[in-house]
């Protein structure tokens, strides 16, 4: 155990009750006559007060305090004076002393210096107990910083995501994990050098960091789908997210590197498809809804060229008469050379891609081995690139489809597959055109063989009744005139067409003796007579597609006032084709000669037409079917068609 005091001074320093004193309160004391053995002893174990006399100097001279501060500065000190003087209090704190007492000593004295000494002692065994629990805690504090630190770098490398501590106000990186530094393509040593400012940060990275430092002002950032360049050039994409912290004062940003580049690419991946599924989509509905293939091929075109980036694309289609690939659409090209092309199967580029039905890839024209292409094409226009697609449809080769690029061009799967299906699109365009042609010859085929059928059915009631030859054609040329005229449009005008021809078909139900009697019809034979409407509409009610022609043969006889038959319909209840029909009906029998009289002049014609308005004939028809009827009339006579005045009808 080491001595906690040293006494050391001349015979009548009064050591022993102090001794006493301090050794009943617990410290060891060590005592020594003279200051040489108290330095020997301080340099060999451990002394914490020492008392002296400044009158006992060891051999080198100096003053014991002087001697004890140079051996230890550490212990205090406290000098005992023979007699108290200014200069004797000054001379201990120059030379380094805690304090100073005067002697010699009263019993008093003596109790007085002992307190003094324990009190020294005290407080000096309370001070070295602070220093030492401070010491331990500084330490455990320091231990336990260290420690944290290690955990703080072990946890800042072992995240796979790249981390960054930014300082806000200097926008400057103070650390970087290796992730970071293999997303930025770096080594070790280089990312320490931009830690310590000893290198720049890349470009793209510092203009990562400039907007951090544009939006420091106490907000933590974050942005999605950064582009940050590596150190060769290539590209990656981050997410980074951001946390504002202090430490000592200062603000930092700790920022976190989501490598979302595989991300980046399935979103751009999906945004492509969706933009070929709305390509489809759009030509799909010019397809379905357009019957002018120039305006079909135009949306394909269009669309080809947004999602391939091609430079120009043209569609050749196949002339199955020529075996020629012609040329039918294209958008992009400077000149109008395309426009005159004309191929023969096998030659050039597209012959081959449509002989062979197999798409054709000319990555780079010059380099080629191939060179048949239209070379005087690829000069004017400098294209460098060439693919062709074969248009199939139905296992036919409808023609094909050329894209162009003016730079050499290497296409992936997913753009192929998306060139196949324009090209799967524009052969549907031209198959569905060429069916819409030939079902549009078969149609207009099957019309002009059932207007065929119904003009041989209205001739051959002409020719039943000799004296009414003519009279069908005549009054259906001019009702289908009047109709047009009031405005009605060319759907319905092919029905009134048919219905007029077919006005008197019911009449095959009528006996000849009645139908071909040259007299007047009795009231019983007229009866029968009327009965050719209802029979024209058991004839041609079954034929769907007379159906709408039906207005005319049925319902001709009924009269604006309701005295008409077959049904005694009334006012505009009768068919608006009908009533039209009613009124050309009469001025055509009026206008032919009849057996027991001749064609009554239009004068008189004109009248007895307008003295039947609003019995017969709906009044509002009246002055304008007569003039467009006068007009009709004086031009048939120009041309030629004059009417045969044959035998009265029934209703005269």
């Amino acid at each position: 155990m080491s001595e906690r005091i040293s006494m050391a001074g001349d015979s009548n320093f009064p050591h022993r009750s102090l001794c006493r004193l301090l050794e009943d309160s617990g410290y060891r004391v060590a005592e020594f006559v003279e200051c040489e053995e108290a330095l020997e002893v301080l340099h060999r174990q451990k002394i914490e007060i020492v008392s002296g006399d400044p009158c006992t100097p060891p051999a080198d001279g100096r003053l014991p305090t002087a001697a004890i501060n140079v051996a230890n500065p550490e212990v205090p000190v406290i000098v005992v004076y023979r007699s108290r003087t200014t200069g004797d209090a000054i001379s201990a704190v120059n030379s380094g002393a805690w304090s100073h007492l005067v002697k010699p000593f009263t019993n008093d004295g003596e109790l007085e210096i002992s307190n003094s000494f324990l009190k020294w002692a005290r407080q000096v065994d309370e001070s070295i107990s602070y220093h030492e629990h401070l010491e331990d805690k500084l330490l455990s504090q320091t231990r336990e910083l260290r420690e944290n630190e290690r955990k703080f770098e072990a946890l800042f490398e072992a995240r796979t995501e790249g981390l960054l501590l930014i300082e806000v106000e200097t926008c400057t990186i103070k650390l970087c994990n290796q992730a970071m530094a293999s997303l930025l393509g770096l080594t070790k040593e280089e990312t320490e050098l931009i830690c310590t400012g000893h290198v720049q940060p890349p470009d793209n990275l510092t203009n990562v960091l400039k907007q951090f430092e544009r939006l420091s002002g106490g907000y933590s950032p974050s942005m999605r789908d950064i582009p940050v360049k590596r150190k060769n050039g290539t590209v990656f994409y981050a997410d980074i997210n951001t946390s504002r912290i202090e430490f000592d004062k200062v603000s930092y940003f700790f920022c976190s590197f989501h490598d979302v580049t595989d991300r980046k690419g399935t979103q751009e991946k999906l945004e492509r498809q969706m933009e070929n599924f709305r390509a489809l989509r759009t030509i799909d509905i010019a397809i379905g809804g357009c019957l002018d293939l120039r305006v079909t091929f135009d949306v394909i075109l269009s669309e080809t060229l947004k999602q391939l980036h091609v430079d120009a694309a043209c569609i050749l289609l196949l002339n199955a008469s020529s075996q020629m690939l012609e040329y039918a659409a294209g958008q992009g090209f400077a000149s109008d050379r395309i426009r005159f092309a004309s191929v023969r199967l096998g030659e050039s580029y597209a012959g081959h891609v449509a002989l062979a039905r197999k798409n054709r890839i000319i990555a780079d024209v010059a380099s080629a081995k191939d060179q048949t292409g239209p070379r005087s094409l690829f000069s004017c226009e400098g294209f460098k690139a060439y693919v062709g697609v074969p248009l199939l449809a139905k296992g036919q080769v409808k023609g094909v489809l050329e894209l162009f690029r003016q730079v050499p061009f290497h296409p992936d799967g997913n753009w192929m597959i998306f060139a196949e299906a324009l090209a799967g699109q524009a052969a549907i365009a031209a198959d569905n055109s060429e069916l819409f042609e030939k079902l549009q010859s078969s149609h207009s085929e099957l019309l002009m063989a059932y207007d065929t059928t119904i003009e041989g059915w209205s001739r051959a009631l002409d020719y039943r009744d000799k004296e009414t030859e003519g009279h069908s054609k005549r009054v259906t040329a001019l009702t289908v005139r009047i109709a047009r005229e009031l405005g009605v449009n060319k759907e319905s005008l092919v029905h009134i067409r048919r219905g007029a021809l077919l006005h008197d078909i019911g009449k095959l139900g009528v006996p000849d003796s009645i139908l071909l009697k040259p007299g007047k019809l009795t009231d019983k034979e007229f009866e029968i007579m009327k009965t050719h409407t209802e029979v024209a509409f058991n004839i041609l009610y079954p034929i769907e597609f007379l159906r709408p022609a039906l207005d005319i043969p049925y319902c001709h006889h009924e009269n604006w006032n309701g005295g008409g038959y077959p049904r005694g319909l009334k006012g505009e209840d009768i068919p608006f084709a009908a009533r039209i029909f009613a009124i050309v009906d009469v001025w055509d029998a009026l206008l032919s000669d009849r057996p027991y009289r001749k064609a009554w002049p239009l004068k008189k014609i004109r009248d007895h037409i307008s003295s039947l308005s609003g019995t017969h004939f709906d009044p509002s028809l009246i002055a304008k079917i007569q003039d467009i009827i006068s007009t009709f009339a004086n031009e048939s006579r120009v041309c030629g068609v004059e009417p045969l005045a044959k035998k009265p009808h029934s209703y005269l």
